[in-house]
């Protein structure tokens, strides 16, 4: 009997008390600005977490992706992806942890002072 490959699930992410909640979320805002939440143009709620798009540009570019994919997700599942913000993301949050846990102690170092500096 043929059987798919086994994943592999990752290990809990490192214990990353080498930065304090404040630098921790600095971070994850310059993450969220980076990759901002898009919505709807009418639907935007706070401008700044949101990046609002005109509804027929957002419309006419979900058609435009959908139409390179061979299983589009569906408009509303594409939009609710697009509405997510990185720092609410779980997966997201221990990825980052896990990056900058991974860092060099010195690098690590260096962007600890550096979110110091912007709380």
């Amino acid at each position: 009997m043929a059987t798919g490959p086994t994943l592999t699930l990752l290990p809990p992410p490192p214990a990353c008390d080498f930065y304090g909640e404040a630098q921790w979320a600095v971070l994850f805002s310059l993450a969220d600005a980076i990759i901002p939440a898009v919505v709807p143009g009418s639907t935007l709620a706070d401008d700044k977490t949101q990046r609002g798009i005109d509804d027929a540009d957002l419309d006419q570019a979900a058609t435009r992706v959908q139409s390179t994919m061979t299983t589009p997700p569906s408009n509303d599942l594409l939009k609710a992806y697009l509405q997510e913000r990185p720092s609410t993301d779980p997966a997201f949050v221990n990825g980052l942890r896990r990056l900058v846990a991974a860092l060099p102690s010195p690098a690590r170092a260096q962007l600890g002072i550096a979110l110091t500096a912007l709380t």
